[in-house]
């Protein structure tokens, strides 16, 4: 069986965060702050054309509209052809939604559920708010995928008890998938906070031909 190529499953753009909420590991994040330059950004665009990925998420431990050259970044993306996703929580989207409608590109926004903690019905009524307004644009306001009829749910993250896993059952292994850090360093889950599952750099010869491996958080993962 020939191995599968590895794929980009995120991008973070920036570890930046505008918020500290204590369900989130980033505010005791240990590795350095910083946000992605055009060059790793390219080299991200570059593999993942090469996998036959036609956009990418920009997203991972930190708020992408933090990024101090955010429309240039996304319309390297656009000149390049791909579509792009971000997931945000929102307290920028006012600030940037007129960039992103200058994008040449479609782009969808998870709004997700961070300012809103406390109440569901505030957070769908803002949910529809920006849904409106993006009506009609090339930006799509999608809803965060634990938040549905029963209310909002928080996860542990790679920071609670142990679990039996079945490690077949994980999408980051079966389609050998990782997530670009800032600075360029690929990491094994999108749980992976710390930079502790690092299974190469973005920047090497060919990081299409890197292996995702289990780590540490595989035994306290919620998500499988």
């Amino acid at each position: 069986m020939e191995p599968v190529p590895f794929r980009i499953f995120q991008v973070e753009l920036t570890s930046y965060c505008n918020m500290k909420c204590g369900y989130c590991p980033h505010p005791r994040m240990k590795r350095p702050k910083g946000h992605m330059s055009e060059k790793t950004l390219a080299r991200c665009i570059d593999i993942a054309k090469k996998a036959g990925q036609y956009g990418l998420t920009l997203h991972h431990f930190g708020e992408p509209f933090l990024h101090p050259r955010l429309e240039q970044r996304l319309n390297l993306m656009a000149e390049a052809g791909m579509n792009i996703h971000f997931s945000s929580n929102g307290l920028l989207l006012e600030k940037k939604l007129e960039m992103l409608k200058r994008i040449a590109t479609p782009i969808s926004v998870t709004l997700s559920v961070h300012q809103w903690a406390e109440s569901a019905p505030d957070y769908f009524r803002a949910l529809e708010e920006w849904r409106q307004k993006c009506q009609g644009t090339n930006v799509t306001v999608l809803q965060a995928a634990n938040a549905d009829e029963n209310g909002l749910r928080f996860h542990s993250w790679a920071e609670g008890k142990q679990r039996a896993i079945d490690l077949n059952k994980c999408y980051f292994l079966k389609e050998n998938a990782g997530v670009v850090l800032w600075d360029g360093r690929i990491v094994s889950c999108c749980l992976d906070c710390h930079g502790e599952c690092v299974i190469g750099n973005i920047h090497d010869a060919a990081p299409e031909a890197l292996e995702t491996v289990p780590w540490r958080g595989c035994r306290v993962c919620v998500f499988n």
